[in-house]
């Protein structure tokens, strides 16, 4: 498992996700599985900057690894700030035509991860947030 930290800013963002590209060419990963990866990161990434730390200043961690459970590569996000489980957002507009509807801009990032990924996973630790993208290779 490798780990890097970052501050949770939108500067930092093209940095978090070079590593974990880095991170996924180091395990020779199809380039399209690749872009995948880096696409729900992305939206998920945004989420964690935008919404756990109100008052702006901020830690993530991102941890890179090898799925366990069948062949596989899996992201974790940590952030230590507001409770934020995105996947009950997404039970809260099961029905996406209401999200469209709706006059709040955005929303659909949790969607694009959900959709993305093979398998996302929140849990709330008594430090923080953390959020598993896995996305299968076989």
């Amino acid at each position: 498992m490798n780990k890097k930290s970052f501050s949770a800013e939108l500067e930092q963002l093209h940095a978090m996700l070079k590593f974990i590209e880095k991170e996924s060419k180091a395990r020779e990963i199809q380039p399209s599985l690749i872009d995948k990866i880096i696409l729900a990161a992305e939206e998920a990434l945004v989420n964690v900057i935008d919404y756990s730390y109100p008052s702006g200043q901020g830690l993530i961690e991102i941890f890179c690894e090898d799925s366990h459970e069948r062949k596989g590569f899996v992201v974790i996000i940590k952030d230590y700030g507001v409770p934020f489980d995105p996947l009950k957002q997404t039970y809260k507009h099961s029905d996406l035509s209401k999200v469209k509807d709706s006059q709040a801009l955005g929303g659909y990032g949790i969607y694009i991860f959900i959709g993305v990924m093979d398998k996302v996973e929140y849990q709330r630790n008594t430090d923080g947030n953390q959020l598993t993208l896995v996305k299968y290779l076989d």
